[in-house]
């Protein structure tokens, strides 16, 4: 008996999954820099250090934290730095925002 042929799954068998526990694994974005204040509770819950969001504003191009509106930490692992606009509905947290009220 090979190692291979014992451990290979089977294409029929499927593992059910609770969306519960999908949502855990895929988990949600993460507001962590909002309107110049940075968001320690959440920082800390995904154990992000402010030098990380400074080094993600900077990679963008922003030298100065009083010209970035909010940065996101994404479910992939990556930051989403949105800077201040002209204009201020900043459709893109939207629905981001809409969720962290309901969550709340």
């Amino acid at each position: 008996l090979e190692f291979s042929s014992v451990f290979q799954p089977s294409s029929k068998s499927k593992v059910a999954t609770p969306k519960s526990f999908q949502k855990f694994v895929k988990g949600s974005p993460t507001l962590l820099f909002y309107r110049g204040q940075y968001l320690e509770e959440a920082m800390l819950s995904e154990r992000i250090a402010a030098d990380e969001i400074r080094f993600a504003a900077r990679s963008q191009g922003i030298a100065n934290m009083d010209d970035l509106f909010a940065v996101v930490l994404e479910t992939d692992g990556t930051f989403s730095v949105i800077p201040k606009a002209n204009d201020t509905t900043h459709n893109a947290l939207t629905d981001f925002m809409r969720g962290q009220k309901d969550n709340a």
